[in-house]
């Protein structure tokens, strides 16, 4: 079927906005393309279009390594299977899940999902062009024709769905393979639905004049909402209603820009049900996973506590001023009543200085409880789809043995690594020897 005039132009705008570029498209007009060097790792020419690719790749890992957990308590199980080395057919099918998955996620009606599949036919037939116009109608009727192959494809069952997209296959490798399943998220999740979700409806998807995709499309290929914040739930800002990710995720997402301030991630995101983290840098995503699942699991009463209080605690100083004690206590349903306050902060700050430092605070209430609910050391794996980011210009999974040390004991919570700073947002302390001592790149 072939999509009217004005859902095309509406689908356009946006995805692109009002001035299209024609460079940028083509930096987005390529399919999903296997690596030569590393089976079950995605290829990306250009920049622009990881923030497809690379959530794709994010949940292929997800469905070739894990099993689903039975329920949202348990954590998921590693696959006995040499997922590096999978065979073509069992590749295909991975893929495919995964491409239902994301397509079923982002469905508006999670009770009865019907799915837009989007492809370009080879047969191009542009529309005449008039005799006379202006310049910025030329310019728009040409951005129009590159996508006179359109056509749709609405599925409404599981079962039709698996078979589309088994006959879809080849395309979505080839040429316009990534835009069709965009476009094809987008069309399900529903025009309208993705506007309404987004904190501005003058944005577009993808960036006019970079080509680099925005939060709001990261977050609707992560979560299926085209939400324009990576903080949980909903604020209210001002007056405004700023939407954030509404539930835990199965994948997760770090960004360098928290390092910076720009933005703060939460738990949906920092703790996802699936040890498997997309990595943000100022232009680029990569991916960072592992096959230690207790990385996903509940945090320690001691974690939990030592979080609440560098929330007061902003700067990363170590200490509190002591009149935000009673404060700390409440979040943490601790005996908060003025006397028993009073005599903590006494037994905590026996120099009368104003401060309550964090050590004595966590020793003081949380000295008996496991400190960590992660492991001290783990295997990581970084993959970054940009072939002129890679070493010798290989897409690989590469590898690097993690771990975890008491920023506050060594006296150092920086680090000269872009990848380790981006990650201490996550796990301060967190330090990666990588194989043959080549250290990723996030751009």
């Amino acid at each position: 079927m072939e999509p009217t005039d004005e859902l095309k132009k509406d689908l356009l705008s946006l995805v692109w906005g009002e001035n299209i570029s024609e460079a940028i498209i083509k930096r987005w007009s390529q399919g999903f393309e296997w690596s030569p060097d590393e089976r079950c790792a995605l290829t990306q020419r250009h920049g622009g279009p990881c923030a497809v690719i690379v959530p794709v790749q994010a949940y292929f890992v997800k469905n070739l390594i894990f099993n689903a957990p039975e329920n949202n308590e348990d954590l998921p199980e590693v696959n006995n299977c040499d997922w590096r080395n999978l065979q073509d057919e069992q590749r295909k099918e991975v893929f495919l899940r995964t491409l239902r998955e994301m397509l079923e996620r982002s469905s508006s009606s999670q009770e009865n999902k019907t799915i837009t599949l989007v492809t370009f036919n080879k047969d191009r037939t542009t529309p005449d062009e008039p005799e006379h116009c202006d310049s910025a109608n030329h310019e728009e009727i040409e951005q129009f024709s590159k996508h006179s192959r359109l056509r749709l494809h609405t599925c409404s069952s599981t079962e039709d769905l698996i078979s589309s997209l088994s006959s879809k296959y080849e395309k979505l490798t080839q040429k316009y393979g990534v835009l069709s399943f965009l476009y094809s998220v987008i069309l399900t999740r529903g025009i309208e639905n993705i506007r309404n979700e987004m904190d501005s409806q003058d944005v577009c998807l993808i960036d006019s004049i970079h080509g680099h995709g925005s939060q709001n499309l990261i977050n609707l290929m992560i979560c299926g909402e085209a939400v324009s914040n990576v903080w949980d739930g909903i604020k209210y800002i001002s007056g405004l209603q700023l939407r954030g990710i509404p539930c835990q995720c199965d994948i997760g997402f770090l960004t360098l820009l928290e390092k910076f301030r720009y933005c703060s991630v939460g738990e949906s995101l920092k703790r996802p049900k699936y040890p498997i983290w997309i990595i943000g840098s100022e232009t680029h995503l990569t991916l960072l996973f592992t096959l230690e699942t207790a990385l996903v699991a509940q945090e320690s009463p001691y974690e939990v506590a030592m979080k609440v209080f560098q929330e007061y605690d902003p700067e990363d100083n170590g200490f509190i001023a002591a009149v935000l004690l009673p404060d700390v206590m409440t979040r943490l349903d601790l005996v908060a009543e003025p006397e028993y306050v009073k005599i903590i902060q006494e037994k905590l700050d026996p120099e009368e200085l104003g401060v309550i430092l964090q050590s004595k605070f966590l020793n003081e209430f949380f000295a008996d409880d496991d400190k960590k609910s992660v492991p001290d050391s783990f295997l990581v794996l970084h993959y970054n789809g940009l072939t002129q980011s890679s070493q010798d210009s290989k897409v690989l999974f590469h590898e690097g043995a993690a771990v975890i040390v008491d920023w506050q004991e060594s006296g150092n919570r920086t680090s000269d690594s872009v990848i380790e700073s981006c990650l201490q947002m996550r796990w301060p302390g967190i330090q990666i020897s990588w194989k043959n001592e080549i250290i990723p790149s996030l751009n």
